[in-house]
């Protein structure tokens, strides 16, 4: 034994060894660890490298490195064997608590009420709770490994990768996301939070999602009792103001259409506002149909409309959505009798609702709705806001 070897099991330098046995220092688990592994494994391989326990001086358990040889004389029989240890208390103390963590929180991640998940930088899964799974359909060996765009495949990857890409460069980012065509989870409350090593460097990202469909229908169920305009049934401008400020509270992109209709005023002077009002509950009525049931239709007042295209990733989107628009307004109308013919001019706003609450946005889109004015009307302008 060297010196330290001695020290730490109370001998003195000098005192003999002879009838002492290794086993009388070790605790009962290494002493079955090195009849059933360690002596096997020393005697096959010449060397076993693994980690032990004994008992030092004062009674206290020692956990160290263990690395055990075997010498052998010339003809190939082991003489002896010996070990160098090192003790790594601390750091195996420090292991099982870090062990710890990481076993309540995959606990308190099990159990709660709540979709989460663990990406990593290289947008691959490290770890879904059970919800996560519930959520996705599949087991977690189905998931964890594998890369975003495969497990969610290419259209809700496109939806979420803006996101993925705001957390990826350090942005804790919180948004919501309708699933019109699920059953169950119809709409989900959001948040990416970037993970950090200790020097700043961003690691991957979790995904905490929840689910808030009944209070999104509570919501829009008050939304219309307020919010709706009763002559078209579509929201009036104090619900249009209410569908922006939400989303201008999540940050996210949307598209802001602005239209008037065109030659509606003659409609009304010509055969009276019965007919006119009508008219109106129509073009709400086909402007509706149109859009996608997360979008927002409104009448600002008169024969003023807007839309709100939450999520639209390029301006293109919503001039596309604008085509339609024109062309539903130019199709003929039948009120009774009647066979009415009208038209529309739309502006068109894209960017992000910000801190202004989205009156940049408005703002633009009723600048492009007086540009396609002057430009002649039964026509669209379109500008895209700053990022």
């Amino acid at each position: 034994m060297n010196p330290a070897a001695r020290r730490k099991l109370g001998l003195r330098l000098d005192q003999p060894l002879d009838g002492l046995h290794y086993a009388q220092f070790n605790t009962p688990q290494t002493n079955e660890l090195i009849a059933r592994e360690v002596l096997p494994a020393v005697r096959r391989d010449g060397l076993w490298l693994g980690e032990t326990s004994f008992y030092d001086a004062a009674g206290a358990e020692v956990r160290v490195s263990h690395m055990v040889l075997a010498h052998r004389d010339p003809q190939g029989r082991i003489t002896h064997f010996s070990g160098v240890l090192r003790d790594i208390t601390v750091e195996a103390a420090a292991r099982q608590e870090v062990q710890r963590q990481a076993a309540t929180l995959r606990s308190v991640a099990e159990h709660l009420p709540v979709i989460v998940g663990v990406v990593g930088r290289d947008r691959r899964y490290r770890y879904v709770n059970r919800a996560y799974e519930r959520w996705l359909g599949r087991p977690a060996e189905q998931i964890v490994g594998r890369p975003l765009d495969e497990v969610l495949g290419p259209q809700e990857y496109a939806r979420s990768q803006p996101w993925v890409d705001r957390v990826l460069a350090g942005e804790t980012v919180s948004f919501e996301k309708d699933f019109p065509e699920r059953r169950t989870h119809r709409h989900l409350s959001i948040h990416f939070i970037p993970l950090r090593l200790d020097d700043g460097t961003i690691d991957g990202f979790v995904d905490m999602a929840q689910d808030i469909s009944e209070q999104r229908q509570e919501t829009l169920r008050l939304l219309n009792l307020a919010h709706t305009d009763p002559l078209t049934g579509v929201l009036n401008r104090a619900g249009f103001e209410a569908a922006l400020a939400h989303h201008a509270a999540q940050g996210t992109r949307l598209a802001v259409l602005y239209l008037d209709l065109d030659h509606f005023k003659p409609v009304n002077d010509t055969h009276g506002h019965p007919v006119g009002d009508e008219l109106l509950r129509l073009f709400a009525a086909r402007l509706a149909r149109l859009v996608r049931p997360s979008d927002t239709v409104a009448r600002l007042g008169g024969d003023e409309f807007a839309v709100l295209l939450p999520g639209i990733d390029r301006i293109e989107q919503a001039q596309a959505v604008a085509d339609k628009v024109l062309e539903a307004a130019h199709q003929p109308f039948t009120v009774g009798q009647l066979r009415l013919h009208i038209g529309a001019s739309v502006g068109i706003a894209w960017g992000r609702a910000g801190a202004d609450g989205g009156r940049a946005l408005v703002a633009q889109a009723d600048a492009q709705l007086y540009r396609a004015k002057q430009e002649g009307r039964g026509r669209y302008a379109a500008a895209a806001a700053a990022a």
